[in-house]
């Protein structure tokens, strides 16, 4: 389950955080964890962008949230970050790709390989959309409550939801 903070909405938009959690795909129960605050210089740098709709979101959000996405501690470059990422990616056996919007999170990860000229451990179709699973079950993330734009937090909190739907699921259809 992968989770970005970002500046902005569009593929080429500049990250704040990274957060994912490898799970036992039966069990749900979090195998690893990964973060990392990213240097918004860095983002600049392969010509990330952030939106100006973006900068007026982030300063009516709350002042936990605002510390955790532009706190200046630990950040590390982009390109650090996602070699970090891969390598908690394989350290993992990472199979599926599961975000809450797969025409958000991924897409953007995907332009940051790209820009950088690295290797993606994903393929197209190892994408997951936790939004479309929900739906399927009547549900969405706001049954599930908000980590306030905590990438980590909001991974788990996604993945709570789908236990939560794969138990309805499978209940309903007895799977």
């Amino acid at each position: 389950m992968v989770d970005l903070e970002t500046m902005g909405t569009s593929m080429d938009a500049q990250i704040l955080t990274i957060g994912a959690v490898a799970f036992d795909r039966k069990t749900f129960k979090i195998i690893d964890e990964f973060y990392r605050r990213i240097d918004l210089a860095s983002c600049e740098e392969i010509g990330l962008r952030k939106s100006q709709s973006t900068v007026e979101f982030w300063e009516k959000q709350s002042e936990d949230a605002k510390n955790e996405a532009f706190n200046a501690k630990n950040r590390v470059h982009i390109k650090d970050a996602m070699h970090n990422f891969v390598e908690f990616w394989l350290k993992n056996n990472g199979q599926c790709f599961w975000c809450n919007g797969a025409n958000f999170d991924e897409p953007i990860l995907s332009t940051v390989f790209e820009r950088i000229n690295f290797y993606k451990p994903w393929k197209f179709w190892d994408v997951r959309c936790v939004r479309t699973y929900l739906a399927v079950a009547g549900r969405s993330m706001k049954d599930y409550g908000f980590a306030a734009h905590n990438a980590l937090l909001d991974c788990k909190n996604q993945l709570k939801a789908l236990e939560d739907v794969t138990a309805k699921l499978e209940s309903t259809f007895r799977l």
